[in-house]
């Protein structure tokens, strides 16, 4: 199976290198009509050749060209002005060349050209939509609250202080109580002997 689809392939591509250049010679051909004065024989090479399907856009519009320019010369306008139709169609800033035409016939192919131009449309543009401003958060620095004013200052200092307030309550509190023990209260003397 893939051989056939090579074979198929190899076959076209050998084709359309055989045909461009006949495409090539048959408008060459055309061309040495046309400078020879045979516009008829110009005019028909070169309508065949535009509606061969296997030519390529710049070749068809270069036959279109010689078309339309021998149909000119021969006074076609019609035809002339169906050949221009056509290749103004496709481009409409394409530029016939012969500097043997009069004046008159460079107005008919300007007026051609004119009907097929097509027009420029303005520019609308949208109006700016603007996105939403997403700014990053920003980087946990340090805080600006002052020394005395964080609680983790205050916590030791406040259990320092409850601390000392207990212990100088119990101690005054315990102090004033009379000792409970075998001495009446009173005057207590030792003898001393030596």
């Amino acid at each position: 199976m893939r051989a056939v689809v090579a074979l198929l392939l190899l076959l076209a591509l050998v084709r359309s290198s055989f045909a461009a250049p006949s495409v090539n010679a048959s408008l060459d051909e055309a061309d040495r009509a046309y400078a020879e004065l045979d516009y008829r024989g110009a005019a028909a090479t070169a309508e065949r050749i535009a509606a061969d399907e296997s030519t390529t856009q710049p070749q068809r519009l270069r036959a279109l060209s010689r078309a339309a320019l021998s149909w000119l010369v021969l006074g076609q306008r019609q035809l002339a002005k169906e050949a221009f139709s056509r290749l103004f169609s496709i481009d409409d800033d394409y530029v016939v060349e012969d500097p043997s035409l009069a004046s008159k016939q460079r107005q008919f192919i300007d007026e051609e050209r004119q009907a097929h131009v097509r027009p420029v449309e303005p520019v609308v543009t949208a109006p700016a939509v603007a996105a939403p401003v997403v700014l990053p958060e920003p980087a946990k620095t340090p805080s600006k609250t002052p020394v005395c004013r964080r609680w983790y200052v205050w916590v030791p200092v406040a259990a320092v202080v409850v601390g000392v307030g207990l212990g100088v309550g119990l101690g005054v509190g315990l102090g004033e109580r009379a000792p409970h023990g075998t001495l009446p209260p009173g005057t207590v003397g030792l003898a001393l002997g030596f």
